[in-house]
């Protein structure tokens, strides 16, 4: 590195070395950008590629970058909150419907009970309606007397109809 400068500073006046380093510090070396490019895995050897990228990026660059990146995990914790409070949204709204199936069958359960209870009591009424002892059918005598018949039968007439009979 000392050979470098000597040689520059033998060559070049001290102003021009000075704007040259200017110029490599904000801007970068182009070559090592292109060589960089052309190999790109020249970034994960050890000791060269941190330097070589180093020389390829100007501060510009650098401070480019690492805004980049800070916004990139600004935005990374943005989505992964949002990304949560999504889950956590889910998870409850999971919880609620849990809640209300098992509301809904606590009822549907309450009412088939119910329901059973009123099952066996119909049964029992239907079982003692037809072990019940069936009425004596008397037929010779009616339900309705002949007057209340007639009666009846008159009600809303202008003229109240007789029996055949006379009576």
């Amino acid at each position: 590195m000392s050979a470098v400068i000597a040689w520059a500073l033998s060559r070049l006046s001290p102003a021009a070395i000075a704007i040259i380093g200017l110029l490599v510090f904000y801007e970068g070396v182009p070559v090592a950008n292109e060589i960089v490019k052309a190999v790109p895995i020249i970034r994960y050897v050890p000791a060269v590629g941190p330097a070589v990228e180093y020389l390829a990026l100007g501060r510009v660059d650098r401070a480019e970058k690492a805004g980049h990146d800070a916004g990139v995990a600004e935005e990374r914790a943005a989505w992964t909150k949002a990304a949560e409070a999504t889950r956590q949204a889910a998870a409850d709204l999971r919880a609620a419907d849990a809640e209300r199936k098992a509301e809904a069958e606590r009822q549907y359960l309450a009412d088939r009970a119910k329901r059973a209870l009123h099952a066996g009591e119909l049964k029992e009424i239907i079982n003692a309606l037809e072990n019940a002892p069936t009425p004596v059918d008397r037929c010779d005598v009616p339900s309705v007397s002949r007057r209340l018949s007639i009666g009846l039968d008159a009600a809303g007439r202008k003229e109240a109809r007789r029996p055949a009979n006379g009576r």
